[in-house]
């Protein structure tokens, strides 16, 4: 026999913005119920630990200054974060062959591609507001599709370089 329970609010995910939803939830005493469909919390913020116990981050790696509310709740409960530092060669997995190189190991128009991806999306993103992108006003356009298509319609990076770039 199955039993359900009547809550208010249903929040569809329990990464870093569901959780923070349940939180300000709970605290306003409003009934509520975290639907999830892996089986662990934490949405893109996920990391293991290899057998000789080295942690490694499997997403969500990067908090930039910028990221005004995510640093907010890392404060509020207390996360710690660490510095990334770039310093040496990058390992490089193409088509399944692990490459380390100080730069992408691209030919040279695959090089000019990748500038010009990076151009295009630096460019892109100063036309999105930080404090309320779903109010930009290709917000739509952008969040129907992924990296990977946004790249491939402009036509603005190689095949070669979209090799190099992790589209998951």
């Amino acid at each position: 026999m199955s039993s359900y329970q009547e809550v208010e609010v249903v929040i569809i995910g329990a990464g870093f913005a569901g959780l923070a939803a349940a939180f300000e939830l709970k605290k306003q005493n409003i009934s509520f119920v975290v639907l999830e469909a892996r089986n662990r919390p934490g949405g893109r913020v996920y990391s293991i630990k290899t057998a000789d116990g080295v942690t490694i981050d499997m997403g969500a790696q990067w908090i930039d200054k910028d990221h005004h509310r995510i640093n907010k709740l890392l404060s509020q409960f207390k996360l710690k974060t660490v510095s990334t530092f770039k310093k040496g060669k990058d390992i490089y997995n193409i088509n399944g062959k692990k490459v380390i190189s100080k730069k992408p190991p691209l030919s040279a128009p695959g090089l000019l591609d990748l500038f010009q991806a990076t151009t295009k999306l630096n460019k892109v993103s100063k036309q999105i507001n930080l404090n309320a992108p779903w109010c930009s006003l290709e917000a739509k356009k952008y969040d129907g599709q992924t990296m990977e298509q946004l790249l491939i319609k402009t036509r603005c990076i190689h095949q070669g370089a979209i090799g190099i770039i992790d589209f998951c």
